[in-house]
């Protein structure tokens, strides 16, 4: 076909940058963009206007002035963005990083880079380039099969995110100029020195208080009355792709890649809108209907992703082949009050599967050692497909954990419903003779509830009696 080339000048400061596009047949193809001889960039969008509040200019789009990435005209799929991200980190331009929470699991890394996406494509952020990052180790993305496998649905390569271990992540820590937090409330761990660098929170548990220089809209947290408003923070991140006069085009690119990776975290995370399970709110099911209106007609069912997710999280094989200390790191996260911290692993196994495990008890060590109350909380879906939820609990602290217990079972007049279990595998409980092992009967009751529950009770190991 005809081969055409486009080429655009612009100028900020004292910075000139050449763009260059390769139009083959008609549509455009390769773009450059490049800041001096060695720098490539990859596209131009228009800057939102300077008055607009962080994240509230989501709203609308100015035109005119230019940033270093992202072009409006020649749309970036979410593709082309996640494969953008390692040279943007090997850069030297001002950072915005978007960061879930540290079980770094399906919701928690989607949501930060859909939402990074986002900020890239309306140009909230002129001069300084979004990106994400995974809060979990490279190697321990083979731990998260579900996540992989929408990712890949989506066009996303997995090698292409950043994770805390990458060896350009000091860097961007150094050229962070603003901290937006999906998936929690509070900078923690690798974070914690960066409080003040929060700008943005998109969450969906307990609000921890922090922060407080984050207000209004650009503190979205779905949590309201002691319980979520919505069940996955990607249900927070659609609503604000929809808010924006461009979002629902943006979700719809390349065959519906951006909705179709937020509609497969949120059917997970509400259990496919099961009323049953306790997890969906009416925020989830107007997104989830939002988001099946910009797929195109072949993939609008999403019954069918969920369960292709759903086998892939709950795969037994997986967790059978799954080493004691990956199951315990498969999705966890440390919580704090004052002194104290109880620390929560979530595993998709059986409690008596799990101590079955060679190295369980030193694995669980590791962890309880660290922590003043240490849990593990067990998620396991039978052949029929009933969720059924399991809770163990141990302390280094003689006596704490049936404390822990205690408060737990009385906790919101019950509501978490606990009653002792005892696992088949329970003699490998021996080397953790604290360690007690009880049956939910709320399943809807998860980690969001049982944290703050933990934490307040730790918190009042240290009032006067």
């Amino acid at each position: 076909g005809a081969r055409s080339s486009l080429r655009r000048v612009v100028t900020r400061g004292n910075v000139t940058m050449r763009l260059r596009s390769l139009s083959l047949a008609g549509s455009l193809g390769v773009l450059w963009l490049r800041f001096g001889p060695h720098q490539p960039g990859c596209a131009v969008i228009p800057r939102a206007p300077q008055s607009a509040p962080w994240g509230s200019g989501l709203r609308s789009r100015a035109t005119g002035s230019a940033s270093f990435r992202g072009l409006t005209a020649l749309d970036a799929s979410l593709k082309d963005f996640s494969l953008d991200a390692q040279r943007v980190a090997l850069g030297s331009m001002p950072v915005v990083l978007v960061v879930g929470n540290e079980a770094a699991d399906a919701d928690s890394i989607i949501s930060a880079l859909l939402y990074a996406y986002l900020l890239q494509e309306v140009s909230v952020c002129p001069g300084e380039a979004p990106i994400a990052m995974a809060k979990c180790f490279r190697s321990d993305m083979m731990l998260r099969a579900e996540t992989k496998l929408l990712l890949g649905l989506c066009g996303v390569d997995v090698e292409s995110l950043i994770f805390v271990d990458d060896a350009c992540w000091h860097t961007l820590r150094r050229r962070a100029v603003k901290l937006v937090l999906t998936d929690h409330n509070a900078a923690d761990g690798l974070l914690t020195d960066m409080g003040d660098k929060v700008s943005e929170i998109l969450d969906h548990h307990s609000d921890l208080g922090k922060h407080p220089q984050v207000k209004g809209q650009s503190r979205c947290i779905a949590f309201e009355g002691g319980v979520a408003t919505a069940a996955s923070t990607c249900t927070v991140v659609c609503e604000r792709f929809l808010a924006h006069d461009q979002g629902r085009d943006i979700l719809k690119r390349d065959g519906g890649a951006a909705a179709k990776a937020l509609l497969g975290v949120i059917l997970l995370d509400s259990v496919n809108l099961d009323p049953s399970a306790k997890k969906a709110c009416p925020r989830d099911f107007a997104a989830v209907a939002e988001l099946r209106r910009l797929l195109p007609s072949a993939e609008a069912d999403g019954d069918g992703l969920f369960d292709v997710l759903n086998n892939a999280k709950f795969d037994a094989k997986f967790w059978s082949d799954l080493g004691a200390s990956a199951c315990l790191r498969y999705d966890f996260k440390r919580f704090t009050v004052g002194t104290r911290s109880c620390s929560l692993s979530s595993v998709l196994c059986p409690p008596d599967a799990l101590v079955a495990k060679a190295g369980w008890a030193a694995a669980a060590a590791t962890y309880a050692n660290e922590s003043t109350i240490y849990g593990v909380m067990s998620l396991t879906r039978s052949e029929d497909g009933r969720l059924e939820r399991h809770l163990a609990l141990t302390s280094k602290e003689p006596g704490l954990a049936l404390e822990a217990a205690n408060f737990l079972a009385s906790y919101e007049k019950g509501m978490i419903g606990l009653e002792p279990a005892e696992p088949a595998g329970s003699a490998a409980l021996e080397d953790r003779p604290d360690m007690l092992v009880f049956k939910q009967r709320n399943v809807g009751v998860g980690r969001k509830q049982v944290a703050p529950a933990l934490l307040q009770f730790l918190g009042s190991l240290d009032q006067p009696t």
